[in-house]
């Protein structure tokens, strides 16, 4: 449907069909929409251009790591696991949430990477934007990135005397205000909906598997990581 909307230029069933995915954000249909512009949507094309996301996904762990390991080996490890994950495989060439949230995920940390890197706002920007992209693929990803970059500021604001820092200012006003106004733009426009964001996932028998509170919602995915999942 998405997609029709965008090949017939009706903005305004675009903003329709986008608004009530509010549960289950947006973001990976506007992605699906726009990447199957160029040929006809099919099930096939969108399991096409979201096994496309590995690339760039295998790239950034690549670059991510370079940056904390200037030897190969690691690199070359990060990457690799990601290629033969059976899992990874399955997520991206299914066109689920999983694999654009892996791939916009660690998106976020190498433009944050670069931000600190450079001092240059203009990443921070993309960081931001990154983060909001993320967040309204799945608000749980959103949130368990946003933590550390949270954490880190924190870090940077004490430990590194950050607060006497004109730049630090500056860096963390484009990180952190493109993501909170755009996010607040969704949750408040045209329509208060902030009350229903977090006790859906409680309410929810069929997707909650047993997790009764946000926290243990928000957890679930580390959680499944560590005790339900293999290596790969």
């Amino acid at each position: 449907v998405i997609t029709n909307t965008i090949r017939e230029k009706s903005w305004s069933r675009f903003w329709q069909f986008t608004y009530p995915q509010f549960h289950y954000p947006f973001f990976q249909s506007w992605y699906l929409g726009f990447a199957t512009l160029f040929f006809p949507y099919s099930v096939a094309s969108s399991r096409f251009v979201s096994l496309f996301l590995l690339l760039p996904t295998i790239i950034l762990a690549w670059l991510i790591t370079k940056k904390l390991k200037t030897e190969n080996v690691a690199p070359l490890l990060a990457s690799g696991l990601i290629l033969t994950s059976p899992l990874g495989l399955f997520y991206f060439s299914n066109a689920m949430k999983e694999g654009l949230a892996a791939c916009l995920s660690l998106l976020v940390i190498y433009t944050y990477f670069r931000g600190r890197e450079k001092g240059k706002n203009r990443w921070f920007f993309l960081s931001s934007l990154s983060l909001l992209a993320l967040t309204l693929t799945k608000y749980n990803y959103g949130g368990l990135i946003l933590l550390p970059l949270a954490i880190e500021s924190l870090v940077w604001l004490l430990k590194d005397k950050g607060y006497r820092q004109k730049k630090f200012w500056l860096n963390n006003s484009f990180l952190y205000l493109p993501f909170l106004l755009g996010f607040l733009f969704w949750l408040f426009y045209p329509t208060n909906r902030f009350g229903y964001l977090f006790p859906f996932p409680q309410a929810n028998d069929v997707f909650n598997l047993k997790q009764t509170n946000f926290i243990g919602h928000l957890l679930f995915y580390p959680q499944a990581l560590a005790f339900s999942y293999t290596l790969s």
